[in-house]
């Protein structure tokens, strides 16, 4: 009995192969009847595969092509027709496989790698593991198939087709259940290898090849035949199968996954130039799951950490380029306007800043200027110093819970180290250069958070569901604590925060100064009478610079009207007796007067001024008309358009490029501004009138440098320490409002 059901299945498989030379394919019918007996009586699934197996080894030793197809073409129909008893047979199958890849002919090689998807479309992996040969043997042909990817055949078109062919065996093998069933690093390493070096002789980016049409590409269709194959088409593919390995990937296996890459770009020296390196990392951020995108830049933290500092010239140029590759590649994912889901803000934050400030330790200088093309070493150190604290700016763009962006800006903040004097050093990094790099980052913070709050109003003008909970705003309460910089004894750091503090009111003030206090946004009298002094203070100092004698005259009378009408804060007085203490507040210096401001500057008279009487007029504008409309277009001021000027009007001129430049020198040329907006008074007038100097003003110089120190040398002490005083006390935030 033993021996008839031998050759019952020897027999029905031995029907199967044609009799004549030349024929193709097995008979129909006797493929049939072996489908039908085999689904059957899955029991005999083994012996069928043992048959198989032993047929297949003795027709490849004598070289019959014809035979070894038609086994590929009975195994097929025996996976399509059996494949809820795969595993029955499974490892006869893989061990068939591997044979026909050592035939060396295309086509068996092409019909065994179909045999191959179709297998790993049903394979759930359940024998990986557990079977010690069957899963060696799954693994040696993957790896049989990796070294199609980089075939180096003579032949372009066999090398092409050699290639094409590996490449999808691999996404068949990465779109398998398989994949995870056993020893899931041992898989990712001999897959991800070939796959990305693949894509590192491309000279298209990894993502976008990954987005690419691919109508034309179907791993299940045979290679031979293929007329639109190409290098592109194999690129093409690859990037695909990266994309869906990084796609099926969770909490534990991210790291494993780019282990592979990590080595490549090491082993290879492929980091610098950073192209392939960061069109990689956003192609495995594109396709990552949301909720474990954030482990991206948790394990880009830790190549970081990795570097070592080196002697020698050659190790130290290369470790460069690989720290300036990986700052490139969590700039690029920081600024990706993608949400992070487990991101733990402030921990990613203090890791970035740290590793600025140990680079700037490590270069000895703040590169925040591009060197020269021929300065290779000073690309890289900018890139990386740059790129850090762009990245930190990129952090802000995303908000991931309530009061994310006070919390970002006090910790930059608490790095100025405020209202130390003494100390000389920070990190070993001079306090000037130390808060220059500080400054830095939290001008960027203050930029990001105002750009995407912006993106914030489009989208619920739009009415869009994916609208922030949070406020992308940064309140001005977070400020208060550094505001002593503006009377900080170094020049520099002076200029630099009122920069940043001139961005962030830009940014977040709709209404002028005098406005907030006319439309009562500012609701305590004190803080309204301060701040409308403030306005006027500033005329005064621009008239005296300027050597206006018109607007000193017209400050000076407003001023004396307030005075007189006890409209005018005491902060401003010389001759005030009720500065006593720093820590009053603005209400305790004046408990007693509740008087509102009600006399105001008139922009027209202003505008008068300026361009009949000052030196702010171009040579060719001789009667002012031309610095008077772009005063008034500034301003937003309805009074121009009452001003009959019909024969200045210019169609063919945008008047946005026409805007008076008040701003102070070191103003930067290149902020964004919404000019949907209404126009306010440019606010480096509150930064020249807040940032009081210890030096006079020097005559006879021209400089701009010599323009910033008179521009900044206005106020003496005991009026620089008023004003920090007001700053400390007034707050023109959300806690003015009722």
């Amino acid at each position: 009995m033993m021996i008839f059901s031998y050759v019952k299945h020897a027999t029905l498989i031995n029907n199967c192969y044609p009799e004549k030379e030349g024929e193709k394919g097995p008979k129909s019918s006797e493929l049939s009847y072996l489908v039908f007996y085999a689904s059957s009586r899955p029991v005999k699934l083994k012996k069928v595969g043992l048959f198989l197996e032993k047929k297949v080894e003795r027709d490849t030793a004598k070289g019959r092509k014809q035979n070894n197809q038609v086994s590929l073409e009975i195994i097929k129909a025996l996976i399509e027709s059996c494949h809820r008893d795969l595993n029955l047979f499974s490892k006869y199958i893989v061990k068939i496989i591997e044979m026909m890849l050592e035939t060396k002919d295309i086509e068996t090689i092409d019909l065994a790698c179909q045999v191959f998807v179709i297998f790993t479309g049903y394979h759930d992996g359940s024998t990986l593991g557990v079977d010690a040969e069957f899963t060696k043997d799954y693994e040696h042909l993957l790896k049989k198939f990796a070294t199609f990817c980089s075939n180096d055949n003579n032949d372009e078109t066999s090398r092409l087709q050699m290639r094409y062919i590996g490449q999808k065996a691999l996404q068949a093998a990465v779109v398998s259940n398989a994949l995870q069933a056993s020893n899931f690093k041992v898989q990712l390493d001999l897959i991800l290898s070939p796959l990305i070096y693949a894509l590192s002789n491309s000279k298209n980016p990894a993502n976008a090849l990954a987005q690419s049409n691919t109508e034309d590409l179907d791993i299940r269709q045979p290679t031979i035949g293929n007329e639109t194959l190409n290098a592109h088409s194999v690129e093409i593919l690859a990037a695909k199968t990266i994309a869906l390995l990084f796609s099926k990937t969770n909490g534990g296996t991210v790291r494993l996954a780019l282990v592979p890459l990590f080595k490549f770009m090491d082993s290879k020296e492929k980091w610098w130039p950073p192209n392939f390196a960061v069109s990689m990392v956003e192609l495995a951020l594109d396709s990552l799951q949301s909720q474990f995108r954030y482990l991206l830049i948790s394990e880009i933290l830790q190549q970081l950490e990795t570097i070592k500092t080196t002697t020698s010239d050659t190790e130290k140029k290369y470790t460069k380029q690989k720290h300036a590759s990986l700052v490139y590649m969590l700039d690029t994912i920081l600024n990706a306007n993608i949400p992070f889901a487990g991101i733990s803000v402030l921990e990613v934050l203090n890791t970035l800043f740290n590793h600025l400030i140990k680079s700037v330790q490590d270069f000895t200088t703040f590169r925040d200027k591009q060197p020269v093309p021929d300065d290779t070493e000073g690309a890289l150190e900018y890139a990386v110093q740059q790129g850090l604290a762009h990245s930190i700016g990129g952090l802000a763009s995303q908000t991931y819970y309530l009061n994310q962006l006070n919390d970002i800006t006090s910790y930059i903040i608490s790095k100025l180290r405020v209202g130390n004097n003494v100390i000389e050093a920070v990190d070993g990094l001079p306090i000037k250069e130390y808060r220059r790099v500080v400054l830095k980052c939290l001008d960027l913070v203050t930029r990001a958070s105002a750009s995407k709050e912006v993106q914030k109003e489009d989208t619920e003008s739009s009415n869009n569901e994916n609208a922030s909970l949070y406020s992308n705003s940064i309140t001005s309460d977070a400020w208060i604590p550094a505001l002593g910089l503006l009377t900080d004894k170094a020049s520099e750091t002076r200029v630099d925060f009122a920069e940043t503090l001139v961005n962030y009111l830009e940014a977040t003030s709709e209404n002028d100064m005098q406005e907030l206090v006319k439309q009562s946004v500012i609701k305590q009298t004190a803080h309204q009478r301060a701040v409308a002094a403030i306005v006027i203070e500033w005329y005064l100092m621009v008239g005296e610079f300027y050597r206006i004698n018109s607007l000193i005259q017209y400050a000076e009378g407003l001023k004396n009207e307030r005075v007189r009408l006890n409209e005018y804060s005491s902060v401003f007085l010389k001759n005030s007796t009720q500065r006593e203490s720093l820590n009053q507040t603005l209400d305790e210096f004046e408990p007693d007067n509740t008087n509102p401001v009600d006399v105001f500057v008139d922009r027209k008279v202003v505008v008068e001024m300026l361009s009949k009487d000052g030196p702010l007029r171009d040579e060719d504008d001789t009667d002012g008309t031309d610095l008077e409309s772009k005063l008034m277009t500034e301003w937003g001021s309805n009074a121009h358009a009452s001003h009959d000027r019909t024969f200045r009007i210019r169609t063919s001129r945008n008047l946005n490029d026409l805007k008076a430049k008040l701003a102070v020198p070191w103003a930067n040329p290149d902020m964004n501004r919404n000019e949907d907006k209404k126009q306010t008074i440019r606010v480096e007038n509150l930064k020249e009138a807040l940032s009081g100097q210890q030096q006079q003003l020097q005559s006879d110089t021209n400089s701009l440098q010599s323009l910033t120190t008179a521009s900044l040398s206005k106020r003496n002490n005991g009026s620089s320490t008023d004003i920090k005083l007001l700053l400390q006390s007034l707050s023109l935030g959300s806690n003015s409002l009722p």
